[in-house]
């Protein structure tokens, strides 16, 4: 059960300050460049990517079937992640909006708190426990998910239980790249959903945006 407390620790007791700390760097982009693309208009995140080597071999793919999705998303939802997030985002998003403000400076500042206000009202979204899903999805089985979520709703019951050896093993070995990657995918989500809020604003209130101060390099 330490092992599984391990994993779970920095997503259900902290999650949204485990993407808070990746700032990002100045980066040159378009304002008319897609949401999808790289680099994205109204970034708060610039031109950043994670440089963690991973300290395991990648998994061999596997078969995403629909009861391992489901597994997957039963435990996600058991470790009630996005409640977790939901809790206290204020904090996180400031910082975020300063990271824009710190890339746009010629942002009214009516902008960055639209902007704020919009991406807060958009966290409670599938999207984000998506992120989660992928991830367990890839390392780990039906049957791991199971005892999983098994182990996790007898503790919120006060209950003491604990999974097998050989997965409390895979955790320990795999916890620190799969934070890792989730982290990733978090940041590039909440990037995303920055450069759609941007350029939503950006239309409604062409006063309050000026052509984005960061040019794309080609």
């Amino acid at each position: 059960m330490k092992a599984l407390h391990r994993l779970l620790a920095p997503a259900i007791i902290g999650t949204v300050f485990v993407v808070a700390p990746l700032y990002a760097l100045v980066a040159q982009q378009e304002s008319e460049a897609p949401c999808d693309a790289k680099p994205r208009a109204w970034s708060w995140r610039g031109n950043t990517h994670s440089y963690y080597r991973k300290k395991h071999p990648v998994l061999p793919p596997v078969e995403i079937t629909p009861q391992l999705h489901e597994a997957a998303v039963g435990f996600i939802t058991a470790a009630r992640i996005r409640k977790n997030m939901l809790v206290q985002p204020d904090p996180f998003l400031e910082q975020i909006s300063k990271s824009l403000k710190s890339q746009h400076p010629n942002l009214n500042l009516g902008f960055t708190e639209e902007w704020q206000k919009r991406i807060k009202d958009r966290l409670d979204t599938d999207d984000y426990d998506a992120i989660w899903v992928r991830e367990y999805e890839r390392y780990f089985t039906i049957e791991e998910l199971q005892q999983l979520t098994d182990s996790l709703a007898q503790h919120h019951k006060g209950n003491i239980t604990d999974v097998s050896d050989a997965l409390k093993i895979k955790l320990t070995t795999y916890q620190e790249d799969m934070l890792m990657e989730i982290n990733d995918g978090v940041n590039d989500w909440l990037d995303k959903l920055g450069c759609e809020v941007g350029e939503e604003i950006a239309k409604e209130h062409p006063e309050w945006a000026p052509t984005p101060t960061l040019k794309s390099s080609k």
